[in-house]
């Protein structure tokens, strides 16, 4: 591959031994992507195959909870400990803006 030359008194801003390592890697990064997707879907897909059998097990040894009952349980649970407590949709607003206002100050500080 011949040598471009610039225009007159202009150098070029990667020489073609640059350029060729710039594809290289760029190679090399978009196949270890393609390869950590795919293992990221695989080990998805695994976990999902184990839950299914974890959930046709409980079903046939007649341990399962009906939907509202587990739900009843879990806010039941969740009020004794004092984590769950019923917030309006203005509250949960408020809430989210000012945990937004935070990780903006987090963000400019670090700047």
């Amino acid at each position: 591959m011949p040598y471009r030359r610039s225009k007159k008194g202009k150098v070029p801003l990667l020489s073609l031994t640059a350029l060729h390592h710039l594809h290289i890697f760029i190679f090399v990064l978009a196949t270890f992507h393609v390869i950590v997707c795919v293992v990221i879907i695989l080990c998805g897909q695994a976990r999902l195959h184990y839950w299914w059998k974890w959930e046709q097990c409980i079903i046939e040894n007649g341990s399962y909870i009906k939907e509202e009952d587990r739900c009843r349980k879990l806010t039941e649970l969740a009020k004794k400990d004092g984590c769950f407590s019923y917030r309006s949709k203005r509250s949960a607003i408020i809430g989210w803006l000012v945990s937004l206002v935070c990780l903006l100050k987090k963000l400019l500080h670090s700047l």
